[in-house]
């Protein structure tokens, strides 16, 4: 007996939940190439972080610059992580980014 393939919302929501938390999706992945299914997964996970860090970049360019990139990079990096974009254009993300800059410490 064939057994019924999931809905591909499902499909999509376990491949978002393994992209932005970590851990393996509960489905077969198949890569292309010489990347192993981990490697695979890796790329996803970096590139969506890094779109949204750049996008976040654009849009608080002086607040890049005044914290330096590691800082930066450690802001977006916890506010991605609670924040997964629901947005079809990156420009459109990032609105509730000062909030959570001016509840951190001030750089030192």
């Amino acid at each position: 007996m064939k057994r019924e393939a999931p809905p591909l919302r499902e499909l999509q929501a376990e491949f978002e939940r393994a992209v932005l938390e970590g851990g393996r999706p509960a489905f077969t992945l198949t890569p292309g190439g010489r990347l192993d299914a981990d490697g695979a997964l890796a790329v996803y996970r970096e590139g969506y972080f890094a779109r949204l860090t750049d996008a976040l970049g654009e849009t608080y360019e002086g607040v890049q610059t005044a914290l330096g990139r590691g800082a930066f990079r450690a802001a977006c990096r916890d506010f991605i992580a609670g924040r997964p974009s629901s947005f079809y254009s990156l420009y459109d993300y990032g609105a509730e980014f000062a909030a959570l800059l001016a509840s951190r410490p001030a750089a030192g």
